[in-house]
């Protein structure tokens, strides 16, 4: 019992960090654990920040990571992965449970080909689907966007609440236990 208590209170301590860190919600809190099939037991902040070397010394190795963006115009989105994170200049990770998501629109996108679930490339963070002919959802240092829409279907740019291109408020990196 003392094991399942302190996982609770664990699970909520990470959750007012999620809140703090970008002023969700317990609304904004639910939809986020509502994208899983299995719900995380812990959210452990990896990164803080815009620079990719700092991005994958911290991240790379790494799997179960959620990807949070807040958007200058105040938007909050993100992605995840469950495979492990690998440092790349043009490398496609395959990933069959990885999906995008937007908490405003409280929509999620599943990987529609987990070939190209991800797709690690210089000058950017992370990117989400395609290949260096483009990707469905990236993220830079500094900005961001919606492109090729084809391996994860956000047709509409529902991710980004209708914005083909974003600039970054603030990028965060949580580990997840499940």
């Amino acid at each position: 019992m003392n094991d399942l208590n302190e996982r609770v209170n664990q699970l909520e301590n990470d959750l007012k960090m999620i809140n703090s860190a970008f002023a969700l919600n317990s609304s904004d809190e639910n939809v986020i654990k509502d994208f899983f099939e299995k719900k995380p037991k812990a959210f452990k902040l990896i990164y803080n920040g815009k620079d990719r070397n700092n991005f994958f010394a911290n991240c790379a190795g790494k799997k179960n990571l959620l990807f949070l963006v807040k958007d200058t115009n105040g938007n909050k989105f993100g992605g995840y992965m469950s495979s492990t994170l690998v440092k790349s200049d043009d490398l496609n990770i395959k990933d069959e449970n990885s999906f995008i998501f937007s908490v405003q629109n409280k929509k999620k996108f599943k990987v529609l080909n987990p070939s190209k679930a991800i797709h690690v490339r210089s000058n950017y963070l992370i990117t989400f689907g395609g290949d260096n002919g483009g990707n469905d959802f990236y993220i830079g240092n500094e900005n961001g966007g919606m492109n090729k829409k084809e391996t994860y279907g956000d047709n509409n740019n529902e991710t980004t609440n209708g914005n083909s291109s974003f600039t970054i408020d603030e990028f965060k990196v949580f580990e997840l236990s499940f």
